[in-house]
């Protein structure tokens, strides 16, 4: 049975699914808005402009789900998934040196996804060593 994290664990990942929530909220805008510099990146990857637009409601949509208890363990996954892609990206663009923040954000959603994971999917999985649920 997983065992229930403490208060104070509790706010400490809270603060710091904020924090990441943050940064990805942020990234996403400016690909909402159309920033030169993320049209300059995409376009330097060959990848159209409605494509960055699309990544970037996807980010601030799932930054905005990562603070609703109920979804965060999901919005991570799906974070998580498109931080693949990006790793993806720069490998086939060339920038091997790039996929540090991507790899980065990787190892915090892993962080906020074993933290929120669900109860009773962390006992399916057996999963001992988790982090706790925090719900």
């Amino acid at each position: 049975m997983a065992k229930p994290i403490s208060v104070q664990m509790n706010r400490f990942v809270w603060v710091f699914t904020f924090v990441v929530a943050t940064v990805y909220f942020f990234t996403g805008m400016t690909k909402v808005v159309g920033a030169e510099y993320q049209v300059a990146m995409f376009a330097g990857w060959h990848l159209p402009v409605w494509f960055m637009y699309l990544v970037g409601i996807y980010e601030t949509v799932l930054a905005l789900l990562m603070m609703v208890k109920p979804v965060v363990f999901w919005a991570t996954i799906g974070l998580a998934v498109e931080m693949l892609g990006a790793i993806v990206v720069h490998l086939v663009a060339g920038e091997a040196s790039m996929i540090i923040f991507p790899g980065l954000m990787i190892a915090l959603l892993g962080l906020i996804f074993f933290s929120r994971m669900p109860p009773r999917l962390a006992d399916r999985l057996d999963l001992r060593w988790h982090l706790g649920h925090a719900y």
